[in-house]
């Protein structure tokens, strides 16, 4: 794999490791006046001298690296992610590149490939998501199978067109509007413990009732349930971030939890043997903000609902941002930030002091 440099003297260098008559070698190539030059030269280098390890993978088809990306990836990735990522290769990529010979594909088949989706109704993400996973095998075939440079890398990305949605949500008006329409107390503490804990719902899927202390108000949360896997109707994992939490709950939602234990003893809280199907939950949901007659937002807004109450409240960003479960601040802030109250005028105020004292 290679490394570009950029010297005091604004020249470009590449570093890079080859074999040259069968011996592993440290090569540098300098003196480029642009990245784009040295990436050229490193090219060119590798396939002229390096033609060794080429002539081994040069004929191999894009099938046949998917097929030996997506043995690497099966037991490295979660198994919502490698069903994701199969659809996607045998939906979109397979269809156009399968056939092609890895070491043929070009950055201008990349380019052509881009300008055709553009082409398409697919939306910025769906497409920046199609892109990820094409750089990705490309990174894997660099490191694995000594291609010289990622081609999709040699490409600029989309650019979005569409302005970004606004988030969702729902004040907490609204949802007790809509939650005075859910008349199944399954259901009903369902949506009360996405709103009241901001989990995801996956979380409260997989949520049994081990994982509840009724004692001291809290929820475990260290599972979450996915739907996306071959040959069975679920599968528990860990969480998104691979972290266990510790949330408090309201008395509110405990009242509602110790009403539903009175009446099952099943292993999943909101379902039994068996957790809530999601289909089923979805039609429930839709149905009651059609006879509350509030905006129609998914079901996963019940969590950004749930962020947002915090922050509107003055909320920590940091409470927040643990009680649902990101992996940084940051993460919460770029989710957030643009709910968060002016603190400008704030921070100014604080400095209105008198110095002529």
């Amino acid at each position: 794999m290679a490394s570009y440099e950029q010297g005091e003297n604004r020249k470009w260098s590449v570093r890079f490791r080859c074999v040259e008559f069968g011996e592993l070698k440290q090569k540098r190539l300098r003196g480029f006046n642009t990245k784009k030059d040295a990436e050229k030269a490193y090219t060119d280098y590798i396939r002229t001298h390096d033609s060794t390890k080429v002539s081994q993978n040069n004929e191999m088809t894009f099938e046949q690296l998917y097929n030996n990306y997506f043995e690497y990836i099966k037991n490295k990735l979660k198994v919502s992610s490698v069903y994701d990522i199969s659809h996607i290769f045998s939906k979109h990529l397979l269809p156009v590149f399968g056939k092609m010979k890895v070491f043929k594909i070009t950055k201008r088949d990349i380019f052509d490939w881009q300008n055709n989706l553009n082409k398409t109704n697919y939306s910025y993400k769906f497409k920046c998501k199609l892109r990820g996973d094409m750089s990705a095998i490309f990174r894997y075939a660099v490191f694995y199978y000594d291609l010289p440079i990622n081609p999709v890398s040699q490409v600029e990305p989309f650019k979005r067109k569409e302005s970004k949605k606004e988030m969702q949500i729902w004040t907490l008006d609204e949802f007790k509007k809509f939650i005075a329409c859910v008349e199944n107390q399954t259901f009903k503490t369902f949506f009360m413990f996405l709103y009241l804990t901001g989990c995801r719902k996956g979380e409260a899927f997989a949520l049994t009732w081990d994982k509840i202390d009724f004692k001291n108000k809290t929820v475990t949360i260290n599972q979450n349930l996915t739907r996306k896997v071959d040959g069975k109707p679920f599968e528990i994992t860990s969480t998104k971030t691979n972290n266990s939490r510790s949330i408090l709950i309201p008395e509110i939602l405990i009242s509602a939890l110790s009403q539903l234990l009175d009446n099952h003893d099943y292993k999943f809280v909101f379902g039994g043997n068996y957790p809530l199907a999601d289909r089923t939950t979805t039609r429930v949901f839709d149905n009651a903000i059609k006879k509350a007659g509030v905006k129609k937002i998914h079901l996963h807004c019940l969590r950004h609902s749930h962020a947002s109450y915090l922050i509107s409240q003055g909320e920590s960003i940091v409470m927040v941002s643990k009680r649902l479960g990101h992996s940084s601040i940051e993460q919460t802030l770029n989710t957030y930030s643009h709910l968060m109250p002016n603190e400008e005028s704030k921070m100014v105020s604080k400095l209105e002091v008198k110095l002529d004292d």
